[in-house]
């Protein structure tokens, strides 16, 4: 699909962005002044068993024990990131990138991201923690372009810097005491 006019700047650059989620990830590229689902991984689901812990008891003795449900989420995430890594390797292998865009849940994105740096020596950006497994890449690349807005320095007025370096140096004078 065509990258649409207002984002020009990320028309001109060659990129991926990795979308990865609970269930799975997606790789989306940018190249060419166009975005491209290149890659989409989906985990298997597995059965589980729902044995836990608990115990029944009464008149001094204990009838049952069980317990609660818990799912095998850290196999599942650590199964989730090989794959992730694995796959990126290939792709990059093949296609060189300058930037990795990545959008992940709080529970996987620092996890992912350093797995990622360390596999490919890339420097990756996390833009935003969330699940977006199923959005749009054009909500994705609105998301990266509102990032860059929120980076971009606005100067300040001779005034203003003076007014800080006054505020920076009077600074031991407003810490609150305990």
């Amino acid at each position: 699909m065509k990258i649409p006019q207002k984002f020009s700047s990320l028309q001109k650059e060659n990129a991926f962005i990795i979308v990865a989620g609970k269930e799975g990830a997606i790789f989306y590229e940018i190249s060419n002044e166009e975005i491209s689902k290149k890659l989409e991984i989906r985990l298997p689901k597995e059965r589980e068993e729902r044995k836990g812990f608990f115990a029944r008891e009464g008149r001094g003795r204990i009838f049952e024990m069980g317990g609660v449900f818990e799912p095998k989420k850290r196999k599942k995430i650590r199964k989730l990131i090989e794959e992730i890594e694995k796959n990126l390797k290939d792709i990059l292998e093949k296609d060189a990138k300058e930037k990795i865009y990545l959008f992940a849940p709080a529970y996987l994105s620092k996890k992912l991201t350093s797995a990622i740096e360390k596999r490919v020596n890339k420097k990756v950006q996390l833009i935003e923690k969330g699940n977006f497994l199923s959005s749009h890449p054009l909500e994705l690349l609105e998301l990266i372009a509102k990032q860059r807005e929120a980076k971009k320095v606005v100067p300040i007025s001779e005034e203003a810097k003076k007014l800080l370096d006054k505020f920076k140096a009077a600074r031991h004078f407003f810490k609150k005491r305990k």
